[in-house]
C-alpha cells in the first residue's frame, strides 16, 4: 500500500514538472518578441505575493484538516483497526495531495491572465505546490506519524505501521537517554 501511495503522489509531482515543459512552449513569446518579452521575465510583485499567500493559506488548511482521521477506540481488533487506518491514510494522502496541487493549477490560469512573467508565474506556483507535496502529501515518516497520532488519539492502537509493513519508529536520542 505504501508503495502505491508513493507512486501516486510521485506521479502527481511529476505532472507539475511535465506541465512546466508543456507551458514553456505555449507561453513562449511569438516569433518576433518585443524587448522585455522573454520566457523568463519576472512576474509582477502582486502575482508572487498572491502565490505565496495561497501557499501559506494551504499549508495552514492542510495542517488543520488534512490529517483528520476517525479515532481508533481502545480494544478494537487489529484487523479492523488496520483496515480503518489504511483507508484513513489513503484518503488523507489523496486529500493532502489534491490541496497541494491546487496552487499550481491556479497558477496555470493566472499565467494566461497576467501580461508579464506568465511562464515564471506557473514555475513559482509549481514550486510552492511541490514544497507542499514534500511537507504534507508524500507518505514519509512525518506524514505517517501524524496520521498515526490522529488515529490513536483516544488510546486505541491503529496498526497502521503493520499495514504499511513498516517497523515501529525508533525513539529519539533524548528519549533513549
Amino acid at each position: 500500500m505504501l508503495t502505491s501511495l508513493r507512486l501516486t503522489v510521485g506521479a502527481m509531482m511529476t505532472f507539475l514538472l511535465l506541465m512546466a515543459l508543456a507551458l514553456s512552449f505555449v507561453l513562449a513569446p511569438g516569433s518576433d518578441p518585443q524587448p522585455g518579452e522573454g520566457l523568463l521575465d519576472a512576474p509582477q510583485p502582486w502575482v508572487l505575493a498572491a502565490i505565496a499567500a495561497a501557499g501559506v493559506a494551504l499549508h495552514v488548511l492542510i495542517t488543520l484538516v488534512g490529517y483528520r482521521t476517525p479515532a481508533i477506540a481502545p480494544g478494537t481488533p487489529a484487523d479492523v483497526a488496520g483496515g480503518t487506518s489504511a483507508a484513513a491514510m489513503s484518503s488523507g494522502t489523496v486529500l493532502r495531495a489534491a490541496l497541494s496541487e491546487s496552487v499550481a493549477l491556479a497558477s496555470i490560469a493566472l499565467a494566461f491572465i497576467v501580461s508579464e512573467g506568465s511562464y515564471l508565474t506557473y514555475v513559482v506556483g509549481a514550486a510552492v505546490s511541490l514544497a507542499l507535496f514534500v511537507v504534507h502529501a508524500y507518505p514519509g515518516e512525518r506524514t505517517i506519524a501524524r496520521t498515526e497520532a490522529s488515529l490513536e488519539r483516544e488510546g486505541g492502537r491503529s496498526h497502521l505501521r503493520d499495514r504499511l509493513l513498516l517497523p515501529a519508529p525508533r525513539p529519539g536520542a533524548i528519549q533513549e537517554l
